[in-house]
């Protein structure tokens, strides 16, 4: 009875809490707009439509039979449509740091079997731009939900854009081709041997994790796949 008792005074402690905080600093699930949440679960799983498989290099679907010589899987929790669009909008640009952690597990909880059979040493999220105005890497919040969830390091201070390298929003597609591996600076010197997962938000070309893959084998590290959110579908 104590131990009920203590709970429902705890949970009404931290629905007060969240309140207090609505009325402070308001913020509601992106997809149905519930007050003092940051996104509901049952609304991310119900907005999220399959994409296959594919090769970030020859963008060619994923089968049985790997015929690409630098084969490198992507998998996408969803296509960006509009509801997956709002998450990703709220969560770079509108503080809502803790959908971060919340789309990380609900990645690992997709492809966790998938993930875990390539036993990786790190989750190396795309970093942000050197010029952000942002207060939080949104995709280091993604990797720990995802290596909370599946037991693997997060390697979060491995990568940065060099100075110049503009963010890739509003870009055409030829735009963003001439991003390469010599855009991004190597910080761990200790990745030699190292298998990294690679993660990013949202794959519209590829470019940017191509170039952080490439300068990552520089490095002598072997990127085995890269994991968003959502993939543009053309």
């Amino acid at each position: 009875m104590a131990y009920l008792h203590n709970n429902f005074f705890n949970t009404k402690i931290y629905n007060f809490l969240q309140l207090l905080q609505h009325i402070v600093f308001p913020f509601s699930c992106p997809i149905c707009h519930k007050a003092v949440s940051y996104g509901c679960e049952k609304c991310i799983t119900s907005s999220i439509t399959p994409v296959p498989t594919i090769c970030i290099n020859c963008e060619k679907p994923h089968t049985t039979e790997i015929t690409c010589k630098n084969f490198l899987p992507l998998y996408a929790l969803s296509s960006y449509n509009d509801d997956v669009r709002e998450l990703v909008i709220h969560l770079k640009f509108h503080n809502y740091k803790p959908l971060g952690k919340l789309l990380g597990i609900i990645i690992a909880e997709k492809f966790g079997e998938k993930i875990t059979d390539l036993a990786p040493n790190y989750i190396v999220p795309i970093p942000n731009h050197q010029n952000t105005e942002r207060t939080f890497s949104h995709t280091e919040e993604i990797a720990r939900g995802v290596a909370d969830k599946l037991n693997i390091s997060v390697l979060a201070d491995c990568i940065e854009w060099k100075y110049g390298v503009t963010h890739q929003l509003g870009k055409t597609a030829a735009e963003r081709e001439t991003l390469t591996s010599d855009c991004i600076k190597i910080k761990n010197k200790k990745l030699s041997g190292k298998k990294i997962i690679l993660l990013d938000d949202v794959y519209t070309t590829g470019s940017t994790v191509r170039a952080a893959a490439q300068a990552l084998e520089k490095a002598g590290a072997q990127c085995l796949a890269v994991l968003v959110i959502a993939k543009q579908i053309s």
